[in-house]
């Protein structure tokens, strides 16, 4: 690997973003998107006609940005500056139409699969993480707006990350860029030269001859690329739709002579996102959001439904009944509950759920709340 230390600017951003998408996307459609996200606006009276020469030269570093991208105006980078720290949607709806043309682009040739998404997307972050630790004019104290609560991540502190959602990450690297390094993207120069191959002139602007990775295999570090909050609620709707409409229109006495097929139903969902959970258990991204935290009621209230059903043919079915059960065979509930107090019975049944009737009832309400 090359000795140069890096240096982060619009320019070597935009070159890994072109590097790291999975397709063809035009180089010109990237920059549009980034400049949107910079004026905080989707109009059509923000669209910019780029010249060949002025995206090239903004890519390789060979020139600053021209005055028509708007970098130099105080007024734009404070409006900027200030919408990504109170986390403005649209900042974050426009960086989402960024990773969409990088990685869901409506006009492939191909149709990428989903690992080798997945691999792009884990390659860009790694790469530009790679860019901020190495390159030293950057302080370690340095703040990057790079998650979504927007509580800001120092530099020093970015080698222990091991979770990333993407959307807000490219956000924040960008807010960096243009509020404190708007004016400095000749400074890039060097960086870009060190990535490329082979400097001859037919192939010096091909993806495939750029360095694909900045970092040795060696050096790579585990990292997980998250959805963001709305794409893993979306996720969990798709999941558990159809064994919660099933439940909540099948009558009661019909679900006691079906426990195989509800069972068949819910388990492979079950399995999925209890795994999640546990993979990404240092981000509880089921709090993060007050719909997920309501969705992940939803799975232990089908889990319960289950138990409920076959304490339902026994002369006793009471929640002690049930409690005991979670008990015994839980070590979620192993952990976190006590004795019989009343809030064990506020952890274990959070919706009062004791029969058949009631927990169809419960997920009708919460089936509004989720699809509607």
């Amino acid at each position: 690997m090359s000795n140069i230390k890096p240096y982060l600017c619009g320019g070597t951003f935009f070159t890994q973003l072109i590097l790291n998408s999975a397709n063809d996307t035009k180089e010109t459609t990237i920059l549009e998107k980034l400049l949107k996200i910079y004026y905080c606006n989707d109009s059509e009276e923000n669209s910019i006609n780029f010249s060949k020469p002025q995206v090239s030269a903004f890519k390789s570093c060979t020139k600053e940005a021209p005055d028509a991208f708007g970098f130099k105006e105080i007024f734009m980078r404070e409006r900027f500056d200030k919408a990504v720290k109170n986390n403005d949607k649209i900042v974050f709806d426009l960086t989402k139409d960024l990773v969409d043309v990088l990685y869901a682009g409506k006009n492939m040739d191909r149709k990428p699969s989903q690992f080798e998404i997945n691999s792009k997307k884990e390659r860009l972050v790694l790469n530009l993480l790679y860019i901020i630790q190495q390159d030293d004019k950057i302080s370690l104290d340095t703040k990057f707006y790079i998650s979504e609560t927007k509580i800001p991540t120092q530099k020093e502190d970015l080698s222990k990350v091991e979770n990333v959602v993407l959307i807000p990450f490219l956000l924040g690297v960008w807010h960096y860029i243009i509020t404190q390094r708007y004016n400095k993207n000749k400074n890039g120069e060097v960086t870009y030269k060190s990535w490329i191959i082979d400097e001859k002139d037919h192939i010096k602007n091909s993806k495939h001859n750029f360095r694909s990775k900045l970092y040795e295999d060696s050096e790579k570090k585990e990292l997980i690329i998250l959805g963001t909050s709305c794409e893993l609620f979306q996720e969990f709707k798709n999941d558990f739709r159809k064994i919660i409409e099933y439940i909540i229109n099948t009558e009661s006495s019909e679900i006691l002579n079906h426990r195989i097929k509800i069972y068949k139903l819910y388990k492979p969902s079950m399995d999925k996102w209890v795994a999640k959970k546990n993979r990404h258990r240092k981000i509880d991204y089921i709090t993060d959001c007050k719909l997920l935290n309501k969705a992940w009621y939803v799975i232990n209230i089908i889990y319960k439904f289950r138990i409920i059903i076959e304490f339902e043919n026994q002369e006793s079915s009471t929640n002690r009944d049930i409690k005991r059960y979670l008990l015994e065979n839980t070590k979620y509930y192993k952990k976190r509950v006590e004795n019989d107090s009343e809030t064990t019975a506020k952890i274990v049944n959070p919706y009062n759920v004791n029969d058949i009737d009631t927990l169809r009832k419960t997920l009708s309400e919460l089936y509004i709340e989720l699809y509607n």
